[in-house]
């Protein structure tokens, strides 16, 4: 294996306003994944 070497790239800064749009993106999946979830399991209890 031959590590490749990369130059050195200083972190960029903490943007807290990346931060909030990358916390609400997260927000907004795991909200579609609680709601596709219980629409799932409702389908299934009403179903049967």
């Amino acid at each position: 294996m031959h590590p490749h070497r990369e130059p050195s790239v200083p972190p960029p800064p903490p943007d807290p306003d990346r931060a909030a749009r990358v916390a609400a993106r997260v927000l907004g999946a795991v909200c579609a994944a609680a709601v596709a979830v219980a629409v799932a399991i409702l389908v299934v209890v009403f179903r049967t």
